[in-house]
């Protein structure tokens, strides 16, 4: 007996990188200006995990969009 193996959609993939990546560049551009004192501390905080999560999310979507 074969084992069924089911792959996701590219395209969904694809689109969750891209969404991913979004994220990630409005959480590292909110940490800019965490830093310049333009917004409280406790934001550049959340904003730099955010951009950690999304940008390790992106990277694992769009790899495995592209090897399957």
């Amino acid at each position: 007996m074969e084992k069924l193996v089911v792959y996701p959609k590219r395209g969904r993939m694809l689109g969750y990188g891209l969404m991913s990546l979004i994220t990630s560049v409005f959480g590292f551009v909110l940490t800019i200006l965490s830093f310049n004192k333009q917004a409280p501390v406790h934001i550049g905080v959340i904003e730099i995990i955010q951009f950690l999560v999304c940008g390790f999310s992106s990277i694992f979507f769009i790899k495995r969009a592209v090897i399957h």
